[in-house]
């Protein structure tokens, strides 16, 4: 059976949404390397599939410390595809930073030093 968070650990998952920011940041870290990984194996569909956890089950939640946890995920997401502003594949570019654009604007009701702080 597949995890609801998959691509996601089970661990990476309960870090994300834990209450301690070491936490938070350990399971960043791991989400930087998985789409590094990704990245370099051309794996677009699993960036992708975990920019929609991030996003929806993370940043997206009610749970402070999970939409935290949701938007240093989705900055380590980003820093993990570093330099490769877009991946080809079969059907053309994939533009991921402006897919991570997209999903941050919803937690703009932060305050913006608060928001800035936590990622």
């Amino acid at each position: 059976m597949e995890s609801p968070y998959a691509p996601l650990s089970e661990s990476a998952a309960k870090a994300l949404g834990d209450k301690m920011y070491d936490k938070r940041k350990v399971a960043s870290q791991e989400i930087e390397k998985m789409v590094t990984e990704f990245n370099l194996k051309n794996n677009s569909a699993q960036i992708r599939k975990l920019i929609e956890v991030l996003s929806n089950d993370f940043a997206g939640s009610r749970d402070a410390n999970k939409r935290k946890g949701g938007l240093i995920g989705l900055a380590a997401t980003s820093l993990g595809l570093g330099k490769a502003c877009t991946l080809i594949n079969n059907n053309g570019f994939i533009h991921f930073p402006l897919n991570l654009l997209f999903r941050i604007p919803t937690n703009m009701s932060m305050n913006w030093l608060r928001l800035s702080y936590i990622v």
